[in-house]
């Protein structure tokens, strides 16, 4: 009687185990899910910011940019693909939306909208939208800063 009651407690055991080992791999996957869902919304936010680069770089540089539109269209969008570092793989895109219908006085700035999209950019596997003011009459120093961001809003995740 002593040695079936061994082997029904040993397996008892085995069983508890097998359990408890497969609710932790399961909770594993769970965390790892989520890494992966931070790593693609930090990889969507620094292509919005990309977005908000290039665009301040244009406007420093090209004083036709962006070009000029009907009165009826205050609006200007540009999508850019991203290469990964490897030169060949595709990380992703932002589309860049500009409101220019504040560019000329008395107010003198730009509404900039940039959309960082993380896989195709059909049906991305993660997008940021970020907002931002960007000032075009620089301060009232003797020397002035043109071409500065006045806010940058991160509208999160969508």
């Amino acid at each position: 009687m002593k040695r079936g009651s061994a082997l029904i407690l040993t397996l008892f055991m085995c069983a508890v185990l097998l359990i408890a080992g497969s609710a932790m791999l399961a909770a594993r996957a769970g965390t790892y899910r989520g890494v992966k869902a931070v790593s693609l919304a930090t990889t969507a936010r620094e292509l919005a910011m990309a977005g908000l680069e290039e665009t301040r770089v244009r406007l420093v540089h090209d004083y036709n940019f962006p070009p000029q539109a009907a009165e009826d269209q205050p609006d200007y969008q540009v999508v850019e693909e991203v290469l990964a570092p490897d030169g060949v793989e595709v990380a992703g895109y932002y589309v860049v939306r500009l409101e220019v219908s504040h560019k000329y006085d008395p107010y003198r700035f730009i509404e900039v909208e940039s959309l960082g999209l993380v896989g195709n950019l059909t049906e991305p596997r993660a997008r940021r939208l970020l907002r931002a003011t960007f000032d075009l009459r620089g301060d009232a120093a003797s020397n002035p800063t043109y071409f500065r961001w006045l806010r940058i809003v991160d509208e999160g995740s969508l």
